[in-house]
Parts: structure tokens; C-alpha cells; sequence
């Protein structure tokens, strides 16, 4: 897609938004799933970043690529989703049930399948997985360095950090990473 274009425009219209989905949807699903971990979840919010983006090319300030903006509204989207998520779960375990006792009904988490656990084990899966248990603050710098191939610079913009604090959290990210791993092999 030449999104040099858009850099000209004001803002954008129906073909353009379908344009912009059909190069940056796989991008912008795969950043909200990184992000949440749920598909259906990455769904809605690759479907409300599209339609954010649309409704605020206008805020668009060109300093950066499309791309890094898509995933920034991206990342925005989804911690909105997760603050709401959260304070719903919130609310539905501190209601009690007509005896007075809490009531927990929100769903639990069956342990993984066999077949699940044998995936998870192989090298490609054990390194994602590994990377979706560092905290947040070192996961996204990661993923957006090596995944999504971003500068420093479009980084530090994506995530309204200094380059410098990238950097900082990408080494460390590495490092915690090959820790865990490390930890993992001498257990096998």
C-alpha cells in the first residue's frame, strides 16, 4: 500500500479505511492478540481500531508511519478493553449469592489438554509463551522490535516512552527471557 498519500489528506474515506484494513488488519489482529491473548477479544479490537481510525484520521500527525499509529490506537483499544474486562469480573465477584456467601461465577480455567501442553513445549511455542509471561512493560517493546521490526524511535512513540527507556526494557526483556527459558531446560 502506498500510504504516502495519506500523509495529504484530511481525511479518509470508505475505500481508503478499506484499504488501510486490507494491508494493516493482519498486523493490528495479531498486535491485539499479543496484547490480550484471546481471539475473539483481538476480533473486537481490531474491528474498533479500524473504526477509531476512521473516525480520527484527522488527529493523524504524520510524524510516523500509518502503522505504527494503527498499533498505537491498537494498544489503546485493548487496554480499554482489559480495564473494562477487569472492572466487570470485579463487580461479578464481589456480588454475593442469596445465602450470603460469595459468589464466584465468573468462568475458571480448565487445565491445558495434552495436546496443548506437547504444543507448548515446542521451541517456537515455548519462546512466545515465554514472551507472553514477561510483564507488560518488557513484552511490548519486544514484540514490537522483533515481531513488527519498529525503529527505537517509533517504539518509544507507540508506548509514550523515552528511546532510551526502550532500549532499556528490551535488554532486560531478552535477559528475562533467556533466564525462564534457561530454567525450564535444566527441569526437562
Amino acid at each position: 500500500m502506498q500510504e504516502h498519500y495519506l500523509y495529504d489528506v484530511a481525511a479518509i474515506d470508505v475505500e481508503d479505511l478499506r484499504a488501510l484494513m486490507e494491508h494493516y488488519g493482519e498486523d493490528v489482529w495479531k498486535y491485539a492478540y499479543f496484547l490480550t491473548g484471546d481471539p475473539h477479544l483481538a476480533d473486537d479490537i481490531a474491528q474498533e481500531t479500524f473504526i477509531r481510525a476512521y473516525r480520527s484520521f484527522h488527529t493523524f500527525r504524520r510524524e510516523s508511519s500509518v502503522k505504527s499509529w494503527l498499533l498505537k490506537i491498537t494498544r489503546n483499544t485493548a487496554f480499554t478493553a482489559q480495564r473494562r474486562a477487569f472492572l466487570r469480573k470485579a463487580v461479578l465477584l464481589d456480588s454475593r449469592s442469596p445465602d450470603g456467601s460469595p459468589s464466584v461465577s465468573a468462568g475458571h480455567r480448565t487445565a491445558p489438554s495434552a495436546e496443548e501442553t506437547v504444543i507448548a513445549y515446542e521451541t517456537e511455542a515455548e519462546l512466545w509463551q515465554v514472551i507472553m509471561e514477561l510483564p507488560r512493560k518488557f513484552r511490548d517493546p519486544l514484540i514490537l522490535r522483533f515481531h513488527y521490526q519498529f525503529s527505537m524511535e517509533e517504539i518509544a512513540e507507540i508506548l509514550n516512552i523515552s528511546v532510551g527507556t526502550v532500549k532499556s526494557r528490551i535488554h532486560r526483556a531478552k535477559q528475562k527471557a533467556a533466564n525462564i527459558l534457561k530454567g525450564r531446560k535444566i527441569y526437562d
